[in-house]
């Protein structure tokens, strides 16, 4: 009787502890799983935002090569906040809205949604109080944004040759060589810079 009970007792035993075992290698499993599943998502996430990095920069650098300037300086440069706008004409060819077709007024800005291009009807298409406004988000996250010129100065009028300025005067009616962009983010500054006059583009991402 009593061995009957002992060995009963160790089957017990061995299978409370094939069990437990088996709930180890499971729970392994799982928690494997998991951290697989969760790092595919972050690094999906990531790739995701990187593409709408590149698709914003190829953005920024095709409108700032098709600045419309006649007459005037070809820039303005709004503080808003912490951040700055610019504000410029060029050519969006053609749009589904007519209005919004041919030349344009645009602002490149910093909103809640992050860096964003907004587009306006040139008023002598529209009547006064009716022109046509959208906006475009280009680059998610965005908390801050400013911008610098760099031109080649043929002429006694604007800053020093091959200078870096911050601010564009009203009377400089020249367009610059280069437009650089200081894109900050929660965790990261991007520089990109943009060649307004040829085909020649280049962009330096640090941080």
């Amino acid at each position: 009787m009593s061995s009957k009970m002992t060995r009963r007792s160790f089957m017990l035993l061995e299978v409370l502890i094939a069990s437990f075992l088996v709930f180890l290698v499971v729970s392994a499993s799982l928690s494997w799983f998991i951290f697989s599943l969760k790092a595919s998502r972050e690094q999906s996430q990531q790739l995701l935002i990187s593409q709408k990095r590149c698709q914003a920069v190829s953005h920024i650098r095709s409108i700032l090569r098709r600045i419309s300037h006649t007459r005037g300086a070809p820039f303005t440069v709004e503080a808003i906040g912490k951040s700055q706008a610019l504000i410029f004409s060029y050519n969006n060819g053609v749009d589904p809205n007519p209005q919004l077709s041919n030349e344009v007024l645009a602002m490149l800005h910093v909103d809640t949604n992050g860096l964003v291009l907004t587009i306006r009807s040139a008023t002598e298409r529209a009547a006064i109080g009716q022109e046509t406004e959208e906006s475009y988000v280009l680059w998610p996250g965005v908390e801050t944004l400013s911008f610098s010129f760099l031109f080649v100065n043929t002429s006694p009028e604007g800053p020093t040759p091959y200078t870096w300025i911050t601010e564009w005067q009203p009377e400089w009616t020249q367009i610059p060589t280069v437009v650089r962009l200081t894109i900050k983010e929660k965790k990261r500054t991007s520089t990109v810079t943009c060649l307004t006059k040829t085909k020649l583009n280049a962009i330096q991402i640090s941080g």
